[in-house]
Formats: C-alpha cells, structure tokens, sequence
C-alpha cells in the first residue's frame, strides 16, 4: 500500500529560487509562516481546516506562478480518509441512493401549505369565533317610536 505525500519541496524550491523567505510570503500574502513551513515540509495534518488550507494553498501557488490545481488535488488527496484494513467492502457499499423524484418536493410543499390553511382555519373557528358577537341574521323594520328626529335649533332675537 503505497502512501500519498504532499509535494511542498517543489513549492520550497520555487519560494527559494525567487528569493522569499516565510516571513516575505507571510507579508505578501498574509498566510501564517508556519502554514508555510507545514505545506512545504509535506505536513498537511498540521493546516487548519480545508476551506482554509486550499485558499492558502492557490494564493501561495499564485504568488510563486504555479498552477495551483495539482497541490491542491493532492492535498486533497492526501487528506481523505484512507479505507484502511478494518472497513469492510460489501456490495451493498457501491449501490448509489436515487435522488427522490421531483415531484415529491412539490408534493411536500402543498401539503405544508394546507397544513397552515388548517391550522388558520383551526385557530380562527376556536379561538376568535367563539369571543365574537352575535349577529341577527334577519332585519327588523323600524316603528314610528323608535325613529327619533332630531331637534332643530330656535333661531336667536
């Protein structure tokens, strides 16, 4: 079983044969000097977190006008868990997972929406119906006693 190593040596070279030490990339570039070091010693454990590591990995190879896409590939390489001797293969493990169709999406969506469209209707019917008052569903003609006419002021002397 062969193991995957990083090749920072040839970032080493390149740094060196431009005339850079880590504190120069460091002040270019803002990344740590001791990522620097790391990445040229080949130890990609010691980077932080891979978002990081492959930004600091293309503006370093920018820097020294390498193309950045082989370091990062093998970086990426080298930091993939190994299937080691203790997993085992079954052909269950090959066999992909289908997507759910489309329309399954959709599906849940107009259900969550009629859910909420009952859930109002639900609330409304018990907790604001029931505090309304009740209305007479029949009109009433008025009688002579109950229309009252207002006044009309007397005019002054």
């Amino acid at each position: 079983m062969s193991h995957l190593t990083f090749p920072g040596h040839e970032l080493r070279a390149r740094r060196e044969e431009l005339g850079f030490s880590s504190e120069d990339i460091y002040r270019r570039i803002r990344v740590p000097a001791q990522f620097v070091e790391s990445i040229e010693a080949g130890a990609v454990h010691n980077l932080p977190a891979a978002c990081y590591s492959v930004g600091f990995l293309k503006t370093y190879c920018q820097l020294l006008d390498v193309e950045p896409n082989r370091f990062v590939d093998t970086y990426q390489a080298c930091i993939r868990p190994s299937t080691g001797f203790l997993r085992r293969s079954t052909p269950n493990d090959t066999r992909k997972v289908a997507p759910p169709p489309r329309w399954v999406g959709d599906a849940m969506a107009w259900a969550a929406v009629c859910a909420v469209i009952a859930l109002s209707w639900f609330t409304y019917t018990v907790v604001v119906r029931p505090n309304a008052q009740p209305t007479e569903s029949r009109a009433h003609a008025a009688t002579a006693d109950d229309i009252r006419v207002p006044e009309t002021p007397k005019p002054r002397r």
